[in-house]
Parts: C-alpha cells; sequence; structure tokens
C-alpha cells in the first residue's frame, strides 16, 4: 500500500471511530458532529447526586444516604472507565495516522510519545476518579458547612 493510500485509510479509520463514539447532533441534517463530551467526568458523576435533599424525612433516611453513596461511586467509576476506553480508542486512531509510514526507530520513537501521552490521560483520568470518589464520600458524612445526608438524617 502507497503512503497516500496508508494516510487515506487511516483518516477513514479515524473518521469512522469518531462517528462511532460520538452521538448524533439534536438537530439532523446539520452535518456537525457531536461536540459534547462523549464521556462524563467523574467529578461530574459524583455532582449529580442531591443527598442534601432527596432523603431527608424518609423512613431508612440514613440507609438510603449510604446506599446513595454507593450508587454515586460506582457512577464515578463507570465515568473513569468510558474514559479510559475513550482515551485508549482515541490514542491508538491519532497513533495510526501519525505513525503511518514510519518504520525502525522512527516508529517506534513515534509509538512511545503516544503510549507518554495515553499514560498521562490515564493518570488524568484516575485522578479525576479519585476527587468524584471523595465527593461521594463527602456528600455522606459532611464537609465545611455542609453537615452530609447522615447528620441531617438525624437532624444534627
Amino acid at each position: 500500500m502507497s503512503r497516500p493510500e496508508s494516510l487515506a485509510r487511516a483518516a477513514a479509520l479515524a473518521l469512522v471511530c469518531a462517528a462511532s463514539l460520538t452521538a448524533a447532533p439534536a438537530r439532523a441534517g446539520m452535518g456537525v458532529l457531536w461536540n459534547e463530551l462523549v464521556c462524563t467526568t467523574p467529578e461530574a458523576a459524583a455532582g449529580k447526586f442531591d443527598f442534601d435533599q432527596s432523603f431527608v424525612g424518609l423512613p431508612d433516611c440514613q440507609k438510603l444516604c449510604s446506599d446513595a453513596r454507593t450508587v454515586c461511586r460506582r457512577h464515578v467509576d463507570d465515568a473513569a472507565s468510558c474514559q479510559r476506553e475513550f482515551a485508549k480508542e482515541w490514542i491508538a486512531v491519532d497513533q495510526a495516522v501519525d505513525c503511518a509510514g514510519l518504520r525502525g526507530s522512527r516508529l517506534a520513537d513515534c509509538k512511545d510519545g503516544w503510549a507518554l501521552d495515553l499514560a498521562a490521560w490515564r493518570s488524568a483520568i484516575l485522578s479525576s476518579q479519585s476527587t468524584g470518589r471523595i465527593t461521594c464520600e463527602l456528600e455522606l458524612f459532611g464537609f465545611g458547612s455542609n453537615p452530609g445526608c447522615l447528620k441531617l438524617c438525624t437532624g444534627q
């Protein structure tokens, strides 16, 4: 396969991958790919829960708060997993395009550079996941002026 054919194939692969990772836009026929995040961030997943208002006054309030923390952590982990998969596929496509036609040490250097990018991306996702999980805990037990769901259940 010649270099132009290889580049065209890599570009087509990138477009197919991007299309598979994106949702259809709200207005069909605009010819625009979806421009929102494919996966929510772990911090955003944790922020979707309303511990303070959801369970106070209900029977088994403390159990509901504890269960909500478990669900919150699961959503944070799911968001991080989605981001890790997206990062892996995105880097694979970029690497295929960027390293196409290279041989020997130039190919190894190209792949090593993309491996470093993926490692940095994974590290950032792990940090975000940790922050999201901490948020789930803080919503349950309280922090600062927020008494936390468990204390609100007992009226403290």
